[in-house]
């Protein structure tokens, strides 16, 4: 995705099914022409419960020089069982491929070095506005941060992204230099932030009181960390 190369999976997937589909389509049209005479009747095969008349007509050249042997095992009614069986297996064992794999996605969505390979993405292919914009609507707010932070809002103004927290503490009077120089070394480190300051954003961290009086706001852009 990072890389602008996220069209070779969709390329994969789509040249892989026409590939299978072919192939199919060969198997399907020497059924239709082994159990009716002819290949018209192919298209059964891609019809869910209709395929089976398809499957199960009686051939008409029973007795060939091109017939493979085959065990019973895959023949006759023994042979629709056993269909039947590796049909439930295959869907036993892709749900739980599934399941594995919806578990990785869910971790991975949280990690800050994924979500920063998306912003990036996004910064490429929809700007910087617009993905500061698409960022700000998607984080729910109010959300406490702390026992006496919460995050109220969180609104752009073009290149700038910028979060809003009251403070749940009557001493809080200022930000302490140590808080200032802490709050932007983690924001530098942060890899969900980093894309947007590479490209030019600002963060800001505006802090108020309860009463509304502002305690202190802190700007942070790519010159502060070093980019």
């Amino acid at each position: 995705m990072a890389g602008g190369y996220l069209w070779t999976l969709v390329a994969v997937n789509v040249i892989t099914s026409l590939i299978i589909g072919y192939f199919a389509g060969i198997i399907a049209m020497a059924r239709s022409r082994d159990a009716f005479g002819h290949g018209r009747n192919a298209f059964l095969a891609f019809i869910p419960l209709a395929n089976f008349v398809l499957l199960l007509k009686v051939s008409k050249n029973e007795i060939s020089a091109y017939r493979i042997p085959t065990i019973p095992l895959m023949t006759g009614g023994l042979g629709v069982l056993t269909g039947f069986f590796l049909i439930a297996a295959a869907s036993v064992l892709t749900a739980t491929l599934e399941m594995q794999v919806n578990k990785i996605v869910e971790r991975a969505i949280f990690d800050p070095s994924f979500v920063g390979v998306a912003v990036e993405f996004l910064i490429r292919s929809e700007g910087l506005e617009t993905a500061l914009s698409q960022m700000a609507s998607e984080i729910a707010v109010p959300e406490k941060i702390d026992e006496v932070t919460t995050l109220v809002e969180i609104e752009t103004n073009a290149t700038t992204l910028r979060y809003r927290y009251t403070i749940n503490n009557a001493n809080a009077d200022y930000l302490l230099d140590s808080f200032r120089q802490r709050l932007t070394e983690n924001t530098c480190a942060n890899m969900a932030i980093r894309p947007v300051l590479q490209a030019g954003g600002v963060i800001e961290q505006a802090y108020y009181k309860l009463d509304g009086r502002e305690i202190g706001t802190v700007e942070i852009a790519a010159e502060q960390c070093g980019f």
